[in-house]
């Protein structure tokens, strides 16, 4: 007898845990948090934060600099912003910058002007307003001493996305100074120290490493 409640009680366990798998989505939030959900915090463009940027590449030129550096987020892109090749247009503005996992998100106000007439946006182009949010996604890649590009791999207006093709066109018509030899379709290439031999993004900052002779 109370071997069959015993065998009667792992069974009732044994379906206890079969259900509370196949729950686990529903309850388990609630009870451990949600550890999949990764928090984009998104941090402002500033003169102060572009001027310990500027400070901390130029470092790395000095015979007695660091190895070194690491740059925020805003740093990094107020680096991009200031020595972007050929400048960006005068009417971009609220930049701000985030880093997820190895991928470095830019975002800002543009006026869509900029880019009126690109036929390949169909429909999406009548549903923008004049001045809209775009954002950029990508990786850093360093193109030569001197030299370094922010490869977009994904970008959006608004809540749109733009098709991975129509992004090179995009990005000319935002800056359309002929790009360096070197440069990916879809980069936006700036200016860096020399001295600069590699970047690499993560943990939320971004690091660059002196060049070895």
């Amino acid at each position: 007898m109370f071997g069959c409640l015993g065998r009667l009680g792992c069974l009732v366990l044994l379906l206890l845990a079969a259900v509370a798998f196949l729950t686990r989505d529903r309850w388990a939030s609630r009870i451990f948090g949600d550890r999949g959900t990764t928090t984009v915090v998104w941090q402002p463009v500033t003169d102060s934060g572009a001027i310990r940027a500027g400070e901390a590449v130029e470092s790395l030129s000095r015979g007695s600099g660091p190895a070194y550096v690491t740059l925020t987020a805003a740093e990094l892109a107020s680096l991009i912003a200031s020595r972007a090749v050929g400048g960006l247009p005068s009417s971009v503005d609220s930049v701000q910058a985030a880093i997820e996992e190895d991928r470095v998100r830019l975002r800002a106000r543009i006026n869509l002007e900029h880019i009126r007439g690109l036929d390949d946006l169909g429909p999406l182009a009548n549903l923008l307003n004049r001045r809209e949010r775009f954002e950029a996604s990508g990786t850093l890649d360093i193109v030569r001493p001197g030299l370094a590009q922010f490869l977009v791999t994904s970008a959006q207006i608004g809540d749109l996305p733009i098709p991975t093709g129509m992004i090179p066109r995009v990005l000319e018509r935002l800056s359309p100074a002929p790009r360096p030899e070197g440069v990916a379709e879809s980069g936006i290439p700036f200016q860096v120290p020399e001295s600069i031999g590699d970047v690499r993004v993560a943990r939320g900052r971004v690091t660059l490493y002196k060049r070895t002779p």
